[in-house]
């Protein structure tokens, strides 16, 4: 039980320095302490090569205009408030 919270901290750890390193406002600082993180061990370099090869497989993410999903929460609440004014 342990191993696997440890493979989901490392996995969740690489996938924020994975979308902090696309940020615009990255340091290099943040940049350092990235690359002591990566080369400390073998387990943290996979763990990151798994996150780039996820990215390049959901290249249809990557063209997605995600703007039209913007209003998606409010859609939804307004769904189930609609739904929930029907059972009442």
């Amino acid at each position: 039980m342990i191993k696997a919270h440890q493979n989901e901290d490392v996995y969740g750890t690489a996938t924020k320095w994975f979308v902090r390193l696309r940020a615009e406002n990255i340091t290099e600082n943040e940049q350092d302490v990235f690359f002591e993180w990566l080369f400390k061990s073998n387990r943290h370099q996979q763990t990151f090569a798994d996150v780039l090869t996820l990215w390049d497989r959901l290249e249809v993410v990557k063209t997605q205009d995600l703007d039209k999903f913007s209003n998606l929460n409010l859609i939804q609440k307004q769904s189930i408030a609609f739904n929930s004014s029907r059972i009442a």
